[in-house]
């Protein structure tokens, strides 16, 4: 099998299992009234990702329903929304502190659950795996 091949094979093999892990903890690490998708909605904000759209794109989800996902959000006073003044149907979104607190706690829990669930890892190995996933985000 050509290299490239085998790469992609160990991505395709890899990645998914890597991904309902990192969902399953996020889940346990999260307040019991968060979804994981409403987690990702805010660690998009947190990270920039600022508009309705843009968020639905990403969750390969319909504006509508994104919307809506949002709006519950926005209720439960986690995320703030800004009309634009120079396009009025397009609407800024942004983290309110209760909502950033979120965050924070929700991110910081699942990273101690993976730190624990790794833990057995020699750190050269560690190293060596932070050092290509960061290459790897470099060509994304």
């Amino acid at each position: 099998m050509k290299p490239e091949l085998y790469f992609a094979k160990v991505l395709l093999d890899v990645v998914p299992p890597l991904v309902r892990l990192i969902r399953s903890e996020l889940k346990l690490a999260a307040p019991k009234h968060l979804t994981v998708p409403q987690f990702r909605v805010l660690a998009q904000i947190h990270h920039g990702i600022n508009t309705v759209s843009e968020i639905a794109e990403m969750h390969v989800v319909s504006q509508p329903a994104m919307t809506k996902m949002v709006g519950t959000l926005v209720k439960r006073g986690y995320v703030h929304k800004k009309v634009n003044p120079k396009n009025t149907r397009q609407t800024h979104l942004s983290l309110t502190t209760k909502g950033q607190l979120l965050h924070n706690s929700t991110w910081q829990s699942a990273q101690k659950r993976m730190s624990k669930r790794f833990k057995n890892v020699p750190e050269y190995e560690r190293e060596l795996m932070i050092n290509s996933l960061l290459k790897l985000q470099s060509y994304i």
